[in-house]
């Protein structure tokens, strides 16, 4: 079994499939990241949309400077976590004034409003975890199946059409399961979800069909590796 992860309004959406590409395909929400790890424990690659391994400064993580860097001129997809040391902070005002004294400069409100969900994970994951729980980038993803360019944004009706057609080949019944997708799940939850499915393959079919920023990751203070797989 393989599954994709992506947050979504409901908690976490996840997308199950026994290969790539999915002779049947389940989708399900988690309210919980813990409800994540027993949904997939029988998963033997796992792929989830969120920072697993957290920078303890303001500098970033090396991954995420090199997803930028690829993806270009949709560089502003990707964002720098929040430093493990500001997960604790639940207002936007405190953090943002203790990121600008310990850092000199400012917090964004995407990058906080990731904080929940940072949190979540950074609690449960764990290096033995990360073995088959790994990090991705639905962006980078996408950017590959279509040749190396980046799409247009999934906020927009064109986005959403690109993505469809880059799945409908290997998912016959795509609109059928955007139609009856869980509630709480945005049409782009789905699509991405689904697409980390194809990595999620890709990483379990060793060596070398998955690709990672950077090559060689460093860890985190918890000994989590900083990488991003797409």
């Amino acid at each position: 079994m393989i599954a994709g992860v992506d947050g979504c309004n409901g908690g976490w959406l996840v997308a199950l499939a026994t290969a790539w590409p999915p002779a049947n395909c389940r989708l399900q929400v988690c309210g919980g990241f813990h409800e994540v790890l027993g949904a997939t424990v029988g998963c033997g690659v796992v792929v989830v949309d969120l920072p697993i391994g957290l920078p303890e400064g303001a500098g970033g993580r090396e991954c995420d400077v090199l997803a930028r860097q690829r993806l270009g001129r949709a560089a502003c997809r990707v964002f720098n976590p929040l430093p493990r040391s500001l997960l604790q902070c639940a207002d936007y005002a405190a953090c943002n004034r203790r990121h600008r004294v310990r850092f000199q400069k400012g917090l964004s409100r995407q990058a906080f409003a990731l904080r929940a969900r940072l949190l979540e994970v950074d609690r449960h994951m764990t290096p033995a975890l990360q073995e088959r729980v790994f990090e991705f980038h639905p962006e980078l993803v996408w950017q590959r199946l279509n040749g190396g360019e980046p799409l247009p944004s999934k906020h927009t009706p064109e986005g959403l059409r690109r993505r469809k057609a880059l799945l409908r080949g290997a998912i016959p019944n795509l609109d059928a399961l955007l139609a009856q997708r869980p509630v709480g799940c945005r049409p782009d939850d789905v699509l991405d979800a689904l697409v980390g499915l194809e990595l999620a393959h890709r990483l379990a079919q060793k060596p070398g069909r998955a690709q990672r920023l950077p090559e060689s990751p460093r860890c985190d203070a918890r000994g989590l590796r900083m990488e991003i797989w797409f």
